[in-house]
């Protein structure tokens, strides 16, 4: 049986004026498949020479955002996150909002 699993995104730090702020990319907790992997585990080097941030891990379409720094802190994974304006990609600026206005978690 698949069991679903949601991360609840809780920002923190945002800068307005550099549309940018923490978010959790990822827990130690146990996944769907009953693996856990460790914050300072993750193998980042090849994510970093396209640091960008799909909507819905869809690749296919444009990013939202892109990610600016990476760093385990306190068993999460954390993810400085900046995101498009809306001259940029309208789409990236309405998810920016969203989750700036608790929409999105």
């Amino acid at each position: 049986m698949l069991e679903h699993k949601q991360l609840a995104v809780k920002i923190q730090d945002v800068n307005e004026q550099a549309r940018t702020f923490w978010a959790v990319g990822s827990t130690e907790t146990r996944d769907r498949q009953g693996d856990v992997v460790h914050a300072d585990g993750w193998l980042v080097d090849n994510f970093l020479k396209n640091p960008v941030i799909p909507w819905a891990h869809r690749y296919g379409e444009p990013p939202v955002a892109q990610a600016l720094e990476i760093k385990a802190e306190g068993g999460k994974l954390m993810v400085k996150i900046k995101f498009a304006t809306a001259d940029e990609y309208p789409f990236g600026d309405t998810i920016y909002k969203l989750y700036k206005g608790g929409f999105l978690r």
